[in-house]
């Protein structure tokens, strides 16, 4: 299946419509994607033997394609392009423009790397799913330990304020 093709169909049912420009290397860009970013993301699109891009840091509602002939020609105006480079075109809104932009990427390749990423330590997970390499993964009870004592303190808390109002 043609990579952008796949890109939209995986943005489209897996309901990943806000992107994240994820990192800037050298020569290459990681792109996240997801529905809810506060837990996960669903997709991660690493290009590689970038030259060029005019991507904003947040995007929402992408479609990915090709550039066409013409943008090709005009990108060339400003920035050089290998014969083995291709120029993908993005169409999507950002923050302050709701109408759809056009941000463009040059590079050597696009690799596509699908399945669920937690940002946080969970147990039982399916194949296609994994966790954030940054995201802590201290043991259960670590956590069980430091939710536990969060809850207390609020039941603490609540309790010394109705004090507070019934005594005064």
């Amino acid at each position: 299946m043609n990579t952008v093709k796949r890109i939209n169909e995986i943005i489209k049912t897996r309901n990943s419509f806000d992107f994240i420009l994820n990192e800037k290397g050298a020569d290459k860009l990681i792109l996240t994607g997801s529905f809810d970013f506060s837990y996960y993301h669903d997709i991660e699109l690493i290009f590689h033997g970038v030259s060029y891009h005019s991507l904003a840091d947040n995007f929402y509602a992408p479609n990915f394609r090709k550039a066409t002939n013409l943008e090709v020609s005009e990108l060339k105006k400003t920035t050089a392009i290998a014969t083995k480079q291709t120029a993908y075109c993005i169409q999507a809104e950002t923050h302050d423009h709701l109408q759809k932009q056009c941000f463009y990427i040059v590079a050597d390749s696009v690799t596509i790397n699908e399945g669920r990423v937690y940002y946080y330590h969970r147990k039982n997970l399916k194949p296609e799913e994994s966790i954030a390499s940054w995201a802590k993964t201290n043991n259960d009870n670590t956590a069980n330990k430091r939710l536990y004592y969060s809850i207390l303190a609020l039941v603490v808390f609540i309790i010394a304020l109705s004090l507070f109002f019934f005594l005064y």
